[in-house]
Parts: C-alpha cells; structure tokens; sequence
C-alpha cells in the first residue's frame, strides 16, 4: 500500500520515494507506482495534483486497489524519484476543498440542508443539494456567514481518529466505515471525515463567492468560487461592468438605469416597427387582390410567418376569399393556404394534391393548412399548379 504523504501535511510539494512498479498502459501512457507520495489521486469530488517525478510530467494520478497510479508520457529509469507537487495548483484545490467544507456546513447548521456531492471544477466548484434552488436572500446570509468564519481565521486541522474515539467530534451524519477515521475539522465550527488536501487556516481561503442555484434532478446545484478564483473573479467583473460603461457612453454607476431606459425605448421601436410592417403587408395585401376571389402568389427567401400574417388579412378583408403563397429558398418550397370565413372550401380536402405540388407534406385544419417540400420548378409553374388544385373546390362538411 502507499503511504500518502498527504495526509499528514497538505503542503509538502517535495519528497523522495522508490518505484515499485512500472508498466505501460496502452490508453493512459506509463504508469508508476511508489512506496509513498505526495501527490492527490482523483477522488471525493476532488482533482489529482500534477507535478513532477525526476523531472517527468505527471500528467494523471489515480487510486487503484490501495495503490496510487502515477501517469506519465515515458518511463523513469532510476529507482529513487524526487517527487515534485505543482504549488500553484495544489493550493487552488486546498482553497477550493476547504471552501466546500465552510459551505456544506453552513447549509447544514443554516438550513438543515444535506449534500448530496461536490466537485472542483476547473472555473468554480458546484455542491449538488437535498433542496430547491436557494433564494437570493439565502445566498446572500451564506456568503455573509462564510466570509465572517474567513476573517476569523479558524484553525483548521486534520487528526486521524480512532473509531471509539469519534464521540468526541461533533460530526453531522454517522460514520459506517470501519477502522481509524481522519477528520478535517474547522475549530468551533466543523468537523468532517475527510482525505483530502486543506488549508491550515480559515483565513488563507481569502473570500468565498456565490455564484448562484440552479435546479437539477432531485435538488439544487449551487455554484461558488474560493480565493484566488474569487478574486479573479471579481476582477472580471469589474472589467466586464467598465467595457459596458464604455460601451454605453456612461459611468458605472449609472449602467443600470441608462439599460433599463435603453430596453424601454427597444420595447418602444418593436411595437412601431410591427405597427410599420402590419401596414406595409395590409398595403401589400391590397395589392395583391384582383377581385377574383382566389389569390396565389409566389416568394423568394421570405419568411413563412410573414406570408401567414399576410394571407390573414387578405381572408379577414375579403371573407369570401382563398389565399395561397409560398417560398423559396432554392429548390426547397414552403407553403400555405388559407379561406376567408364565407368560403366553402374544405382544404382537408385537397391537403394532399396541394403539398404534393412539391413533393411536400403538412397539415392543418379546414380553413388553414401549411407544409413545406422540395421542386425545381419555376415559380410560376408552381403558381399554376397550386391554383389548379384550389380550383376543385368542394363544398365544406
């Protein structure tokens, strides 16, 4: 079994240990394994570390049948190996892990809320929850509540424990593991069965930002950052809200209200700009009736809901009327018909002499029918051939 350096101190990057074994996996490249490491296996929600064995990339590191693979791209010659942790993502992780801690506790203690699971993802660390999604003013207590528990700088300690001796820690859920336990514990606060890597102290986590819930199977998810990521976090924004201001020809501060106005003018300019259209296609729509009582008529590349609101006023205007018009976008066709209240034609009727035109399919009703297909016809071919198929009207039942 290797013996897991880690666990006894969260900020040791370097150490010295001998290959037991080395091998080639086809998939996964070289795989080594030591008679003790520092380095953090997969598991619990949290990554691996990465680093270095005498100077290799340790690209991978899993925990297999009581042993720590070490993935890397060649074999190590030598025997002894100088293990080296990547610092800086080792104590992204330390910052993230605790930060779940704080934040798994302080749901429980706030709310009685139970986690289901977390995981340390390369932009923030999401826990999965027993609960619907938080509400703001929830969020903004627990945030309130973690960075106060920051500011005091608690101790924070890992102590394996023997299973009679777990009475004295006061831990939230029941342990059914057998044999020594370790315990992450957070002084006065926390105290958690936990193999992970931890900060010494509350304070190194810097701040903890909540980034929101969002419903999920079963519960909630909610999403956070710690530390360093927190602070880059907020340094991203701040970017972000001076290009808007920029970008708005204001200050900060007044962001918010200049797009408030700015969407009020927008909902302002859609409604003239659908009034604009309503009567540019009622012009259109006169245009087009010839008194006859039947209109077909053919597009290029225009929009299919636009003809619809066009052969809607053409049947309202004119109750006695029967309305085709189509598109086409090359050799693909969409079309439709249409009858005015007083007209008698059932187009159920002739749905299927109608989309077959083009090679087409649809449906509807008896006053509406649409589809779409396919025909290298000219438009006006297709424009004689839909009127032939309106001419065989029947008497509607």
């Amino acid at each position: 079994m290797t013996e897991l350096l880690y666990l006894k101190d969260s900020y040791q990057t370097e150490f010295l240990a001998t290959i037991t074994d080395q091998w080639l996996d086809p998939k996964k490249g070289y795989v080594v394994t030591l008679d003790r490491t520092a380095f953090y296996p997969t598991g619990g929600g949290q990554p691996h570390d990465i680093g270095t064995l005498n100077g290799v990339p340790v690209h991978s590191v899993e925990w297999v049948d009581d042993q720590v693979h070490h993935y890397v791209d060649s074999p190590i010659k030598e025997n002894v190996v100088q293990g080296m942790i990547d610092w800086e993502h080792r104590f992204d992780l330390m910052q993230q892990h605790t930060g779940q801690h704080v934040m798994a506790a302080i749901l429980k203690r706030m709310y009685d809320i139970d986690m289901e699971g977390f995981d340390i993802g390369d932009v923030t660390v999401t826990i999965d929850l027993k609960t619907k999604p938080l509400s703001n003013d929830q969020l903004f207590k627990i945030e309130q509540l973690a960075n106060t528990i920051i500011l005091k700088n608690e101790p924070i300690r890992a102590t394996i424990v023997q299973p009679n001796a777990l009475e004295a820690f006061d831990l939230v859920h029941d342990i059914t593991r057998e044999g020594d336990v370790r315990i992450v514990s957070i002084e006065s606060f926390d105290d958690t069965p936990c193999g992970g890597t931890h900060l010494s102290s509350t304070g190194e986590l810097q701040v903890i930002k909540l980034l929101g819930t969002e419903r999920i199977s079963g519960g909630a998810r909610l999403s956070f950052v710690c530390g360093r990521r927190a602070v880059s976090h907020y340094a991203l924004q701040h970017a972000r809200i001076e290009n808007f201001a920029r970008l708005l020809e204001t200050s900060d501060e007044r962001i918010e209200g200049k797009l408030h106005r700015w969407k009020k003018e927008r909902v302002e300019r859609e409604k003239e700009i659908e009034q604009l259209k309503e009567q540019l296609l009622t012009y259109e729509a006169t245009e087009l009736w010839d008194g006859s009582g039947t209109v077909v008529r053919g597009f290029t590349e225009r929009s299919i809901h636009e003809l619809k609101a066009l052969a809607t006023i053409l049947t309202k205007t004119h109750p006695h009327a029967l309305v085709s018009l189509f598109t086409m976008n090359g050799s693909n066709v969409q079309l439709l018909a249409t009858r005015g209240a007083d007209h008698p034609l059932n187009l159920r009727d002739i749905a299927s002499d109608f989309f077959g035109v083009c090679n087409g399919r649809g449906g509807g009703s008896p006053t509406f029918i649409q589809g779409a297909g396919t025909s290298e016809e000219t438009i006006e071919t297709l424009e004689r051939n839909i009127a032939s198929v309106l001419s065989s009207q029947r008497v509607l039942v």
